[in-house]
């Protein structure tokens, strides 16, 4: 037959408080019933409640208390197996993702050499012609170097004299006498001037254009 739980914590206290008296009297020889009672009643509360279950049935003593804390473990347990797979399929997606970025990472580079290999490709732009810095900022001195290598005393005897190569009537019609090769360089430079400036840089049109005056 089975006992309610009002049932077996009646009996139990009994047995609790008949066992204290009875230790009480056999160890001291003299004892009062009233603190047996009492020491007995909260005994057996304790008791009642590590062996009764949640739905009221009265678990041996002390496997009510075991089995609750076994519950609890093998529960916690569960958890922790289903936290661990759970991490392990984020580990193999991660491992999944950074697989196809590292695919497409790899398509990337190889788009980008077949462009570039399909490219038409420019020309090289011819070079630029040398600039004559001097002739930009003070022309004279390239241009006596380039028409007779800066030499006022210039006359090889083709009919052009001085550093910058006048013809005898050019530099009459200037209004100098004698020959240019003749003349101080600072005459020759005036008259260079003064040509240039009547008739422009076309009267030395090779060394004009060399030095980009033209």
């Amino acid at each position: 037959m089975q006992l309610t739980s009002a049932e077996f914590s009646t009996d139990h206290d009994d047995a609790i408080d008949h066992s204290a008296i009875v230790h009480d009297t056999s160890t001291n020889g003299t004892g009062t019933n009233s603190a047996n009672t009492s020491n007995g009643s909260a005994r057996s509360d304790v008791l009642r409640r590590l062996n009764t279950a949640p739905n009221g049935a009265i678990l041996p003593f002390p496997f009510g208390a075991v089995q609750l804390v076994t519950n609890y473990r093998m529960a916690v347990a569960r958890e922790a197996a289903a936290v661990s797979a759970y991490l392990g399929a984020v580990a193999q997606e991660r491992l999944a993702v950074n697989a196809y970025l590292g695919s497409v990472a790899r398509e990337r580079v190889a788009v980008r050499s077949y462009l570039a290999s399909i490219a038409p490709r420019r020309p090289t732009p011819p070079p630029a012609p040398a600039s004559a810095p001097a002739a930009v900022n003070n022309p004279w001195p390239a241009l006596r170097q380039c028409e007779s290598n800066g030499n006022y005393a210039e006359n090889t005897g083709n009919g052009y004299y001085g550093a910058y190569q006048f013809t005898a009537g050019t530099w009459a019609s200037l209004g100098y006498p004698g020959l240019p090769s003749q003349a101080p360089a600072s005459e020759q430079d005036q008259a260079a001037q003064e040509l240039q400036a009547r008739r422009g840089w076309g009267q030395w049109p090779s060394c004009a254009r060399r030095l980009g005056l033209l």
